[in-house]
């Protein structure tokens, strides 16, 4: 194991994955370079240039890493694409952490975390942004007044509404349906 590879395996540098695997004699685990596991021992370290090398080796894929899975981007990123998943089938209802995070089997301080760290905002700004992007389809594409649009993507009032969409549009719904109508003359 060179130098530059021990520091890609402490640090879990993911852009070391796919260049090596590193097996750990212990556990008789495989894992890409950016595996979140805790430090291993050097002494238990193997480096493999291949996962296919490792594994006829006799190493098993780690289940955290999922070296076996190229697409895989980790568990966090995994966990945020459920989250945003669910929200976007669940758009119209109203549902809290508590219950978002039943669903998908985790901790809600966890989800909420994961979710922070892989999208950079909160999981009640994406819900809002998921039912902004749905009102302006129905602002675009039907005559329905805003207070029906409102209630159709699950806002409680036309005013929380208009506050909300305000925020991701710089403008209220009304402004925003008359903008379109205007560009389409």
């Amino acid at each position: 194991m060179t130098r530059e590879q021990w520091k890609a395996i402490e640090t879990h540098d993911p852009e070391y994955d796919g260049k090596f695997y590193y097996a750990l004699k212990t556990s008789k685990l495989i894992c890409r370079p950016s595996c979140t596991a805790r430090k291993p021992v050097p002494e238990n370290v193997i480096i493999f240039s291949s996962l296919k090398d490792g594994m006829e080796a006799g190493y098993h894929p780690c289940t955290r890493c999922r070296p076996d899975l190229p697409e895989w981007r980790g568990a966090k990123r995994d966990l945020a694409m459920r989250a945003e998943a669910y929200i976007q089938k669940h758009f119209t209802q109203k549902f809290s952490l508590d219950q978002i995070a039943e669903a998908l089997f985790v901790n809600k301080i966890y989800l909420s975390k994961c979710f922070k760290e892989i999208t950079g905002g909160t999981l009640l700004h994406y819900h809002n942004q998921v039912r902004c992007e749905k009102a302006c389809e129905l602002l675009r594409e039907t005559e329905l007044p805003v207070e029906v649009i409102s209630d159709r993507v699950g806002f409680a009032t036309a005013s929380h509404f208009a506050r909300v969409f305000r925020t991701f549009y710089r403008c209220s719904p009304t402004e925003y349906k008359r903008s379109f109508l205007k560009s389409l003359q």
